[in-house]
């Protein structure tokens, strides 16, 4: 919603976290532009192969990675709390 800077202390300005985001004046506008689904980040990183003026190219195979890494990533997380998600009265299945 707000270009990053190292240096800026706006909470809104965090790069992952919609429950902060959503704080923003231009939230709802700009909602669907504030997470990217896996085609989404795919798409990014082959554009800025041979675009990235800081010297990052990124190849098929980096971008095969960076997924099989994220599914790995979520996987561990969802077996990690597995415990707490067990099915309660008035929940649903995800």
């Amino acid at each position: 919603l707000a270009n990053f800077s190292e240096g800026k202390s706006a909470k809104t300005t965090h790069l992952t976290n919609a429950a902060v985001q959503k704080k923003h004046p231009d939230f709802k506008e700009k909602k669907e532009d504030t997470i990217w689904n896996l085609e989404q980040f795919a798409d990014y990183m082959t554009a800025c192969r041979g675009a990235n003026n800081e010297g990052e190219n990124f190849s098929a195979e980096d971008v095969e990675r960076a997924h099989k890494r994220i599914r790995q990533i979520c996987l561990l997380v969802f077996k990690t709390c597995k415990p707490k998600l067990r099915g309660r009265f008035g929940f649903f299945d995800l």
